[in-house]
């Protein structure tokens, strides 16, 4: 539910139609940072032999779209250096580039262990200062969102994440900076109740396979 703040509606005529009291027409471009758009180092900057047992921690697709936080990879701390432009901060969005799981998001939380990112996902770092990060993580996980930042191809090319400048130029519909914290405390609830479900549901998978094992070992 949206806070009392936006049921008051007013006509835009930008966007000529109606939107909340204390909204405003923008784009994406204007919530980033000002080096908000990192996406994965080339190849050739991340190489398997630049892969260690332990280190700095390589974020993969597998962190955005299982939402885990078990590392393979590791980077030295000579490597990390190198790299550091990649490397990750609490409140960034990470966005998986490839595959069928094309557009999928996750947040860094507080929590997380600093690290890069590899070739394969994309860091949107928000402004924090103008809007609640989540407020763009949601926006972007609408059906409208991921419409526009993932980037058909013509013929049989397979879609992609936009480029910067389509990116950048997304239009977005930007509440104050009060009204975007209202909304987020909102959405972190979610969020909470989202997380708790996975680890309940990652505990009984845990306990499916502790069984099976068990009964395995009891008909042999």
């Amino acid at each position: 539910m949206c806070p009392a703040k936006c049921s008051h509606i007013i006509f835009n005529e930008e966007l000529e139609k109606e939107i909340p009291l204390g909204w405003s027409a923008s784009t994406l471009g204007y919530v980033l940072e000002k080096k908000g758009y990192i996406r994965g180092p080339f190849g050739s900057a991340l190489k398997v032999d630049d892969m260690q047992s332990k280190g700095i921690p390589v974020y993969e697709q597998q962190h955005v779209l299982d939402e885990h936080r078990n590392f393979r990879y590791f980077i030295s701390d000579e490597k990390y250096n190198q790299l550091k432009r990649f490397s990750v901060q609490t409140q960034d969005i990470l966005i998986s580039c490839s595959g069928v799981n094309l557009g999928k998001l996750s947040t860094i939380k507080n929590t997380d262990t600093i690290g890069i990112i590899n070739q394969a996902l994309l860091i949107l770092r928000v402004n924090s200062q103008i809007i609640d990060p989540i407020c763009v993580k949601y926006f972007l996980e609408t059906e409208e969102g991921k419409r526009l930042l993932i980037q058909e191809s013509g013929g049989s090319a397979q879609p992609n994440i936009a480029k910067r400048e389509v990116i950048q130029s997304i239009p977005y519909l930007l509440p104050s900076i009060e009204i975007s914290y209202e909304i987020s405390q909102l959405l972190n609830v979610i969020d909470r109740k989202v997380e708790n479900t996975r680890k309940i549901n990652d505990k009984l998978i845990q306990l499916k396979n502790l069984l099976l094992s068990r009964l395995a070992t009891l008909e042999n």
